[in-house]
């Protein structure tokens, strides 16, 4: 357009950008506050999406299963990164009493490139449980051992003990190491229980208790092994097994599913491209959908994963008659 000298041009002009970049699904990282914030005053549950493409992610929080909203949550704006992608991070502020409750606080994204949302939880102590894994049949052939650990308390001073039905458990058969004190000044503790075969087999339920001063109530964890459990009964409905690959540089891994010793490809494997990480490195998942009868069979599944950085490939399998 041409203008003759004097004469103006009294239109507004709209920048329109058009993009073909794909969408990009966020990482979610969840960071726990620190030991020393316990005898300070309040404390800040972190949560951090990042690497999403377009914005528009969705942030919320719950304690156990009730939401948190109002003036305990801020969340900022998104971010733009230098390589295009948008990061946002959401507080959860809380008093150091409710904090110490030793419940569960967990951090849900949603995007428009995720299928289900993305969830993380914290809560100030995590009570680990670890039942023995049996040899063949369902019948252990010999000691066994029975897992508990405490971990993410502060200060120090946990109470671990054991129970066989209702009555306490002393003596040789308990080790329980010194307390570690973890990178983040927080402390951990590990509880052995030191079983014979046939009592392990008996039916008993064995309970590893926890107490500490944070704790209003202790936590508990309980297991129980019969040598002849009735069979498990078939799922409802279609079965996922999920393989996940995490921590690889660089990417390029090649996940593969097996069925006994037979190959298994097609619709039925469905692998999801690999996943930027916050620290540069790459995770990758892997599911395997079968239907309940093939599932119900007793065949055994397996995953294996390949990647420059290995000098023999890694695998892990699984089948429904696995002893637990």
């Amino acid at each position: 357009m041409f203008l003759d000298d004097g004469a103006t041009l009294n239109q507004s002009f709209v920048p329109v950008v058009i993009s073909d970049r794909p969408s990009s699904p966020p990482s979610l990282l969840l960071l726990a506050p620190p030991a020393s914030p316990l005898s300070e005053g309040d404390v800040s549950v972190v949560c951090v999406a990042q690497g999403f493409y377009p914005d528009g992610v969705t942030m919320s929080w719950s304690e156990d299963s009730s939401g948190v909203t109002g003036d305990e949550v801020q969340t900022a704006p998104y971010q733009r990164q230098a390589d295009g992608t948008f990061s946002q991070t959401s507080v959860l502020k809380l008093g150091k009493q409710r904090w110490s409750s030793g419940r569960t606080y967990t951090c849900r994204l949603s995007h428009p490139a995720l299928s289900t949302p993305l969830s993380q939880s914290t809560s100030l102590n995590q009570l680990t449980f670890m039942k023995p894994s049996c040899c063949h049949d369902n019948v252990c052939l010999g000691d066994v051992s029975v897992v508990c650990v405490a971990q993410g308390f502060y200060p120090d001073g946990v109470t671990m003990s054991w129970s066989e039905d209702s009555s306490g458990v002393t003596g040789d058969e308990v080790q329980t190491a010194p307390y570690q004190r973890q990178a983040d000044g927080t402390f951990s503790q590990t509880s052995v229980l030191k079983l014979g075969k046939q009592r392990w087999s008996s039916g008993r339920t064995y309970t590893c208790r926890l107490s500490h001063p944070a704790l209003s109530t202790p936590l508990s964890q309980s297991t129980t092994h019969f040598r002849n459990p009735p069979p498990s009964p078939a799922p409802p409905g279609d079965v996922s097994v999920v393989c996940v690959a995490q921590g690889f540089y660089p990417d390029g891994v090649t996940m593969s599913w097996s069925e006994d010793s037979s190959g298994v490809t097609g619709d039925e494997v469905q692998t999801a491209p690999y996943q930027r990480q916050a620290d540069g490195t790459f995770s990758q998942t892997s599911v395997l959908k079968l239907g309940k009868q093939r599932w119900s069979s007793g065949r055994t599944y397996t995953c294996r994963l390949s990647h420059p950085a290995l000098s023999t490939p890694l695998s892990q399998s699984t089948s429904l008659n696995q002893c637990m």
